[in-house]
């Protein structure tokens, strides 16, 4: 608690109507030009500019390196990350962009003070923790800069970028040296593992989000993936390795005035008049219905209408969840180093089809847009185009056919993977009120499935390599013959053989009872292992094709 408050402005305390003051710098000069290796004051702290981290249109995010804090605060003892946090610099042109800029860091801290406070709080917020900031003029307007925690990782879409070429490399080397490649239906079982692992890792931070705010920009860009053990995730790495944060409040709104205003009733709300935000590849077909047509043509589409109003982040999460999904697998499907998946693909294939075309679609049309945003030209044409072409038409029409695929997948896939696949379509269809919570208790009773799957399959697999390693050794040695005492203990033991059989599988039933009830109640399994890290390594194909 003392790190969020310390460096903070003056706030008063009911967070409805909170209003940030800034804290300008004390001479009220403009701010220091930040570059590498630039010193930059910021409230009370003093950093040094590390390095660029990533940019958008109206910010610049940057690694700096914590010099000094103020006094009883101290860093004696801080490691190299600790003492390293995230600078985000804002370019605010006009009052409006200022008031959004002030109510992102309005929101960390709010954010931190309702969880510090609650009753029942969550574990963790997936999210960055402001530590200080302050506001400076400068000849285009204002610069807020925002001190924040760094979040470990890279960003998702960057890492799926690499997944998908790493995969694609390898399936290349295999068959370069005359080694059947993997089906690439055989990516689809990581991409369905960690699609559900950061539905359960952020749904509960979107959830809590929403007493107070609606994120409304959720997409693979804003979202840090990270191995909890050792930082940088490696596509290598198993699945339930990666850690997903969630970054970026930049656009966020009211989730209260947003929904309902000044008694406006429940068609009322800041939704009718605010921007449009956010990235449109991961926009619901009403956001496209109000670009083109408005709000009044809106709010006579209940459903779609209802879906804007409150489920935009539950719908940038579910979009982004397919994209995990799909992501490798499309690459490795596409480039055709794969090898053929069979009949049992043919339901993969249908979603990979349905998938291309949605990411081909949205990206040329987030293409238009951001040229003309870059470059600041005229929207009207482009809106002509986007309303003559009926771009809510066309995403509604490419949603159904991925529904569609999802539900066809369902029908061949394990009982794990085929409840995440619903989930995924839950989250996206537009008459869906499946929430948040609801959606991770599904996927967290999944991964017991799954888990559970893995046991029941691990006794049979140790068999079978103690087979496999029994007839290898005949073939390498001839065994001396036995004495015949030798000979009568084994027609003994054969006897016996039946009643072994059974005692064997009556305590693999009972360890399994205990590792479901342990993974159920969070608790560690009975031989000390976490029971559901690696859990993937003995899971069973998504897919059951043959090579798959």
């Amino acid at each position: 608690s003392e790190v969020v408050t310390s460096g903070s402005s003056q706030r008063t305390a009911a967070m409805g109507s909170e209003q940030v003051m800034p804290r300008h710098s004390a001479s009220n000069k403009e701010a220091v030009e930040l570059h590498a290796g630039a010193s930059v004051d910021v409230g009370s702290h003093h950093f040094r500019v590390v390095d660029q981290l990533g940019s958008g249109s109206y910010s610049t995010v940057w690694l700096v390196e914590i010099l000094d804090r103020r006094p009883g605060e101290g860093n004696a003892g801080a490691t190299q990350d600790e003492q390293r946090v995230a600078l985000k610099d804002v370019l605010c042109k006009n009052h409006t962009a200022l008031r959004q800029a002030l109510y992102e860091v309005q929101l960390m801290l709010g954010l931190e003070r309702k969880r510090l406070l609650d009753d029942t709080p969550p574990s963790k917020l997936r999210l960055p923790l402001c530590l200080t900031y302050e506001v400076h003029p400068n000849a285009l307007g204002s610069a807020v800069r925002t001190a924040m925690t760094c979040l470990p990782g890279e960003q998702l879409d960057g890492w799926l970028r690499k997944a998908a070429d790493a995969a694609s490399q390898s399936d290349a080397v295999a068959a370069s040296v005359g080694r059947a490649p993997p089906t690439w239906t055989s990516h689809l079982q990581r991409g369905c593992e960690m699609a559900s692992l950061m539905v359960r890792q952020l749904g509960p931070t979107l959830d809590y989000l929403s007493t107070m705010a609606w994120h409304r920009d959720v997409n693979s860009h804003n979202i840090m993936v990270s191995s909890a053990a050792r930082g940088m995730l490696s596509p290598s790495d198993t699945s339930m390795q990666a850690s997903f944060w969630l970054c970026d409040l930049g656009l966020a709104v009211d989730s209260h005035t947003w929904v309902s205003q000044n008694g406006e009733g429940p068609m009322g709300g800041a939704w009718r008049t605010t921007d449009i935000g956010g990235d449109c590849r991961y926009w619901p077909p009403g956001a496209w219905m109000l670009h083109c047509f408005g709000a009044e043509y809106l709010e006579e589409r209940l459903d779609y209408c209802r879906q804007y109003r409150t489920r935009l982040d539950v719908h940038g999460l579910g979009i982004t969840a397919i994209e995990v999904l799909c992501s490798t697998a499309l690459s490795s499907y596409l480039s055709g180093t794969g090898a053929a998946a069979g009949a049992h693909g043919a339901p993969w294939a249908q979603l990979m089809e349905a998938w291309q075309k949605y990411r081909e679609t949205v990206g040329l049309w987030w293409e238009m847009i951001y040229s003309v945003f870059s470059e600041g030209g005229d929207f009207g044409p482009i809106h002509t185009w986007f309303t003559q072409n009926d771009a809510p038409e066309q995403t509604i029409r490419m949603l159904d056919n991925l529904h569609q695929a999802l539900c066809a997948c369902i029908g061949c896939s394990d009982p794990s993977s085929g409840r995440t696949l619903r989930v995924l379509v839950e989250l996206t269809h537009s008459s869906s009120v499946m929430e948040l919570q609801e959606a991770c208790a599904l996927l967290e009773e999944a991964e017991v499935l799954r888990v559970e799957e893995m046991l029941r399959q691990t006794p049979l697999k140790i068999a079978e390599e103690d087979e496999a390693g029994l007839d290898e050794e005949e073939e390498q040695e001839e065994p001396p013959r036995a004495p015949a005492s030798a000979v009568a203990s084994r027609a003994q033991s054969s006897k016996a053989a039946p009643q072994q059989e059974a005692a064997d599988a009556k305590r693999w039933a009972e360890k399994l009872a205990m590792l479901t009830a342990a993974f159920r109640e969070g608790r560690p399994a009975p031989d000390g292992k976490k029971t559901s890290s690696d859990a993937s390594a003995g899971s069973a194909n998504l897919v059951a094709a043959p090579g798959g």
